[in-house]
């Protein structure tokens, strides 16, 4: 914020003085009854007496305040500053009066108690506004330590101060929010260096093995080498598509998450997921089904996104559904989009599992290998590619019942 103009520091004694001339000047001459020539008079005797005391007052405030460090003893001092110079006015102006010197020096008494209340309670604000600040900086200080939960005391319920003291806890819980969630994001990425680590270890572990037999001629064989050859092909299919996962993410996971959507079918998306997926499921003797209501049509989406998740989804639920299961796919509008939902008779997931099934990596308990488990990417590109389209995901399951994926996004126009 940039500083206020210089012409502000002398706006300020300007106007302390005009405006109470012209007040009392008003006053004098319109409910008091004052003749013109007695105004006249007054505000002579005002300007005369109230020029030099602001002059000596503000020179003596700016001289003796670069000397006291408190806010408390600032506000103080010019609060007893001006009392001084309004005391001082007053007992000329009485003793011009020719008032006797009864009655100058009770005047002197009773102006003398009303003074020192009057600097009792200045002395009252300044304190509290000095505790406030002390609190402020005392907070800075520990935040500046790194301790984030620091938070400093709202003494008043309103004013500048309050509102700082509130600015600066909102400050402060927002920094430890921030901190707490790059701590978190932290240790995803180290878990990701290590997930990613592993299933690249594996897949060329092995290769690396196939290829040292070949070469070493260890193997010899055509049906041997055939199979060493087909294996190492599976192996490259692998790290393929683990490579492929990991860049869609990165995509989804930055700017790039702003996709192209235009109206589409989605009951076509659905029945070309249910038809590439039809040779997988009869190998396995699992029946696939779906529905799509009529009144779906058409959704504004991303079709080649779309149809990833649908088709992780879809992969998931054959692989984990035994012989005899069946997998079904239905789509029907609710009040909030389009609900598309993916039903399996399989095994289910624990509860335990179920909060993280779309964490990157996680394959559970019961998927660990990399044959029934896949890279553990597809649920987290899942909901990337839902919540890129302004929807969500979830899923409902029980051990032994089976489970249902679910996700809406809306509809568009």
């Amino acid at each position: 914020m940039k500083a206020r103009p210089t012409r502000w520091n002398w706006l300020v004694p300007v106007s302390g003085l005009v405006i109470p001339l012209a007040l009392v000047l008003a006053v004098a001459l319109l409910f008091i009854g004052i003749s013109r020539g007695d105004v006249e008079a007054l505000a002579r005797f005002l300007l005369l007496s109230s020029v030099p005391s602001l002059g000596v007052g503000y020179a003596l405030f700016y001289v003796t305040r670069a000397r006291l460090r408190s806010l408390g003893q600032q506000i103080t001092m010019a609060y007893g500053l001006g009392l001084a110079i309004a005391l001082i006015n007053i007992l000329i102006t009485a003793r011009l009066m020719f008032l006797s010197a009864h009655d100058l020096t009770l005047l002197g008494l009773l102006l003398g108690f009303a003074g020192t209340l009057s600097l009792a309670f200045g002395l009252t604000l300044a304190v509290s506004m000095s505790r406030s600040i002390v609190g402020l900086s005392a907070g800075a200080a520990e935040l500046a330590r790194g301790n984030l939960g620091a938070r400093v005391r709202v003494e008043d319920r309103s004013g500048e101060l309050a509102d700082l003291a509130r600015a600066f806890n909102q400050m402060a819980a927002r920094l430890e929010d921030a901190f707490a969630a790059e701590r978190q994001l932290e240790g995803k990425r180290r878990d990701l260096v290590a997930a990613v680590s592993h299933d690249l270890r594996t897949p060329l572990a092995s290769m690396r093995a196939i290829v040292e037999a070949l070469v070493d001629g260890l193997v010899s064989d055509p049906d041997t080498v055939r199979r060493y050859l087909h294996t190492m092909r599976g192996q490259v299919q692998d790290l393929s598509a683990l490579i492929d996962d990991l860049f869609e993410l990165s995509h989804l996971d930055r700017a790039e998450r702003a996709l192209e959507l235009e109206s589409t079918s989605l009951r076509d998306l659905i029945s070309d997921t249910l038809e590439s997926h039809r040779v997988q499921a009869e190998q396995k003797g699992v029946r696939l089904d779906g529905h799509v209501d009529t009144v779906v049509d058409p959704v504004r989406l991303n079709p080649q996104k779309m149809q990833r998740v649908l088709g992780n989804l879809m992969q998931n639920a054959i692989v984990f559904t035994p012989a005899g299961g069946v997998v079904t796919i239905t789509a029907r509008l609710v009040a909030d989009g389009v609900q598309v939902e993916v039903r399996d008779t399989g095994e289910g997931i624990g509860g335990d599992e179920l909060p993280r099934v779309f964490e990157w990596f996680y394959r559970g308990e019961r998927s660990r290998s990399r044959t029934t488990g896949g890279s553990g990417l597809g649920l987290a590109i899942a909901r990337s590619i839902v919540e890129a389209h302004g929807g969500r995901i979830w899923v409902e399951s029980m051990l032994g019942n089976g489970s249902t994926f679910r996700f809406v996004i809306p509809k568009g126009s």
